[in-house]
């Protein structure tokens, strides 16, 4: 194992730690490790500085629709397979990944598609 792959696993250690202390702080796990993953020690730092946010009685939780989410990951999956595409040009294999990222960006698209109608009924 070379250096690289022994500093990206720690890198991913420290993304989970980051989830486990963001959650402490009543904060998005999910949200604080996608944030250290790419900015790893200096988003703990930021966790660790930073206060408890105070519970605010004004505005209550916010609703989102599920089908919204499935739309932003088929935009995101779509813009996938294209950038993988345009890199495919120099290595042939890539076109798998962005054959995968406009397949499950398809299903996403469906999906949501299919939640929106049932909930509009």
């Amino acid at each position: 194992m070379d250096g690289w792959q022994q500093g990206g696993w720690g890198w991913f250690a420290l993304a989970l730690v980051n989830a486990g202390l963001a959650e402490q702080k009543n904060r998005s796990r999910l949200n604080w490790f996608l944030l250290s993953l790419l900015l790893g020690p200096f988003a703990t730092a930021y966790i660790v500085m930073t206060a408890k946010p105070e519970a605010s009685t004004a505005a209550g939780p916010t609703v989102i629709e599920p089908h919204m989410g499935l739309w932003v990951m088929a935009v995101l999956l779509l813009g996938g397979g294209v950038i993988s595409g345009m890199f495919a040009l120099a290595t042939p294999w890539l076109w798998f990944v962005a054959v995968g990222c406009v397949a499950l960006a398809a299903t996403a698209g469906i999906l949501a598609w299919k939640v929106a109608v049932r909930s509009a009924a």
